[in-house]
């Protein structure tokens, strides 16, 4: 009930501003109020368009252990899949924009266990093992190629389609 009258209410920007230049403790609410409204899979793309992923990732990066632990499981859930098909690939991509795959994976090896839990999960749903890389520079390079292809692989299977219609 809440979650929807912070949407009716406009009330993302004043949390992604919390996110961004709020105090270490506003900054650790505003990820948890944004991974919680997340979990409603309508939620997920106004969050990003107002433009939280990138304040969610600067948290990773140098936020308290609590805040760490709250950006990561706002990420995890913002890049989960979802039931309206499309919006985690956005999510996805904002966050590999955002530079948010390096900050992740020193997440899974320098942080506490709970932040730990959720960066892996940020980073499986972003389809990378951590552990199947040396360090965190070259995870990102095979995100941003895999991302790369993908990209091209659909918009190659879209012109195909466009082609198909016209017959």
């Amino acid at each position: 009930a809440n979650s929807a009258r912070i949407i009716v209410e406009n009330g993302l920007p004043p949390l992604v501003s919390l996110a961004k230049t709020g105090s270490p403790s506003a900054k650790q609410d505003a990820a948890l109020a944004l991974e919680r409204l997340a979990r409603n899979d309508d939620n997920k793309n106004l969050i990003a368009r107002a433009g939280a992923l990138g304040p969610l990732v600067a948290i990773v990066r140098d936020g308290r252990p609590m805040a760490q632990e709250m950006a990561a499981l706002a990420l995890a859930t913002l890049t989960s899949t979802d039931l309206s098909g499309g919006v985690e690939n956005r999510c996805r991509m904002l966050v590999s924009q955002a530079q948010g795959i390096e900050p992740l994976i020193n997440l899974t090896r320098n942080g506490h266990e709970h932040a730990k839990q959720n960066a892996m999960s940020a980073l499986r749903n972003l389809g990378i093992d951590p552990n199947g890389f040396e360090d965190a520079a070259e995870a990102t390079a095979a995100f941003s190629v895999l991302s790369q292809f993908t990209s091209s692989k659909v918009g190659e299977a879209q012109a195909e389609a466009n082609r198909e219609s016209k017959l």
